[in-house]
């Protein structure tokens, strides 16, 4: 299966989180001036598997990116993660976190881009 071709992918891995081992992802996003022309947003630590996103990837594309669309796209990659508690995080925490990773890794997709 050929991969996509992508402006910049997004491997920032939530490194803060994964140290935790709480919750990973990794986002690719290509972009067609404002608006996103395609992305992935895939998360671990979310469910038994890697597990991609694909509601709240396809929130986004074919949208202007805003701060408001892209935290309803977080909320939605959370909400569609079943994460579950260990020692190490409970499922509220890794829930939570994949919302806020989400989001940056998205900003640091878009930022490097415009590097």
């Amino acid at each position: 299966m050929a991969l996509p071709e992508f402006d910049y992918i997004a491997a920032k891995s939530y490194e803060e989180a994964s140290k935790l081992m709480a919750s990973m992802g990794s986002e690719c996003v290509k972009m067609d001036g404002k608006k996103v022309a395609d992305c992935r947003i895939a998360v671990a630590g979310g469910d038994v598997t890697i597990v991609r996103a694909k509601k709240a990837e396809q929130m986004l594309i074919g949208n202007e990116l805003t701060e408001e669309l892209l935290e309803k796209a977080a909320v939605q990659a959370a909400d569609e993660m079943n994460p579950r508690s260990s020692l190490r995080a409970s499922a509220e925490y890794r829930h939570d976190m994949i919302r806020v990773y989400t989001k940056r890794a998205v900003n640091k997709a878009i930022e490097t881009m415009k590097a």
